[in-house]
C-alpha cells in the first residue's frame, strides 16, 4: 500500500462521515422574511451593515430518528423592526413554523420597558407594548433581537 492508497481510504471515510452527518442534521439556514409586515412597519433598519436582518431558521437533529428516535427541532427568529403600536400584527410567518404558541419579551431602547411578542401556530406575530408606554408615538418603538426555542 502506498501513500495514495491510504489517502483514498481516508477521503472515502470522510465522505461517509459527511453524508452521515448530513442525514442526521437538517438546517434551513437563515430565511429572510418581511411577510406582510404590518401597516407602516419599517424592517431591517437597525444597525445597517453590521447587524442582522429579520429572519427565521429551523435546525433539526436526528431527522430520520436514528437510535432512540428522539428528534429535536430548534427554531430561531430574528426581529429588526420599528414604527409599530401595541396589539399590532407585525408579521405573518408561514403557517406551521411554530407548532405551539410562543410568547417572549424583546427590548429596543434601554430606556423603555421590553415589548411582549407572540407567535401563533397560524403564523401571526403580534406585539404588545406595556400599558404605561402606549402613549408614546409608534415611531419611537423599535425592536432588535433574537429568540430561540426548542420544539
Amino acid at each position: 500500500m502506498d501513500g495514495i492508497d491510504g489517502m483514498e481510504m481516508y477521503t472515502e471515510s470522510l465522505t461517509w462521515v459527511i453524508q452521515y452527518i448530513g442525514d442526521y442534521i437538517y438546517d434551513t439556514g437563515w430565511i429572510s422574511y418581511d411577510y406582510n409586515a404590518g401597516y407602516g412597519i419599517k424592517i431591517n433598519t437597525r444597525y445597517p451593515g453590521t447587524g442582522f436582518q429579520c429572519g427565521i431558521r429551523e435546525s433539526t437533529l436526528n431527522t430520520i430518528e436514528f437510535g432512540n428516535k428522539n428528534k429535536q427541532v430548534t427554531k430561531i427568529i430574528r426581529i429588526n423592526i420599528e414604527n409599530f403600536s401595541s396589539d399590532m400584527q407585525i408579521f405573518q410567518l408561514p403557517t406551521g413554523f411554530v407548532t405551539e404558541a410562543q410568547r417572549f419579551q424583546m427590548s429596543g431602547s434601554g430606556h423603555r420597558l421590553p415589548y411582549t411578542l407572540e407567535i401563533l401556530p397560524n403564523g401571526k406575530v403580534m406585539v404588545y407594548v406595556h400599558p404605561s408606554e402606549q402613549d408614546k408615538p409608534a415611531s419611537s418603538n423599535w425592536i432588535y433581537g433574537q429568540y430561540t426555542w426548542v420544539e
